[in-house]
This record gives C-alpha cells, sequence and structure tokens, in this order.
C-alpha cells in the first residue's frame, strides 16, 4: 500500500477531509498533500494515525509503508510481521521484566 492510498482510505472510511486530519495531526494540511505526492514522507505516528483512522492493523501498515520506503530494509519489516508484531510481547516493561530486578 502506498501512502496516498493509505490517507485517501483514512479519508473515505472516518469521513474527515483533509482539513480536519491535518488539525488533529498538528501539521499544516499542505504536509497531507505533500505525503499524497511522495515529496516527504509521514513518521510512525502520522502513518499510525492515518492506519487507524482507516480501520487497518497499525504494526501492519506501519511495515508496509516502511518497506516501500525503505526497500533495501525491507527484510526488517517482514520478520516484524511474521513475528506477529513483535513476538507476542506487547510493551517494553514486557520485554525487559524477566531482566529487571
Amino acid at each position: 500500500m502506498i501512502i496516498q492510498t493509505l490517507i485517501d482510505v483514512a479519508k473515505m472510511r472516518s469521513g474527515k477531509n483533509y482539513g480536519q486530519m491535518a488539525n488533529e495531526l498538528g501539521v499544516n494540511q499542505t504536509r497531507i498533500s505533500e505525503w499524497k505526492k511522495g515529496v516527504t514522507w509521514p513518521g510512525t505516528t502520522e502513518i499510525a494515525y492515518f492506519a487507524l483512522e482507516a480501520n487497518l492493523d497499525v504494526m501492519n501498515t506501519i511495515a508496509e509503508i516502511e518497506r516501500e520506503k525503505k526497500p533495501t530494509l525491507s527484510r526488517v519489516w517482514e520478520r516484524v510481521g511474521s513475528l506477529g508484531g513483535n513476538g507476542g510481547i506487547r510493551t517494553l516493561d514486557e520485554a525487559l521484566h524477566p531482566i529487571l530486578p
């Protein structure tokens, strides 16, 4: 999925316009236009926002966009997907629990 498609699906499914989404993200509406045109890339927080608005799985959506953005590192994101996010550990606290006193 390319970022343009993600943004359009988020707009359609949320019923919001680009101005409303930009306001919620705290960016100028022209920033969304730049993302759609491929001039710049949104960060993971913005991708997560659009995924939620589009009612899509956040981690899978981030992984898909990151694979597109950096094809040479796509194996990292493919691994994330095959582990089901982070291998069953949901938080950093969970990951550190066995090692912290």
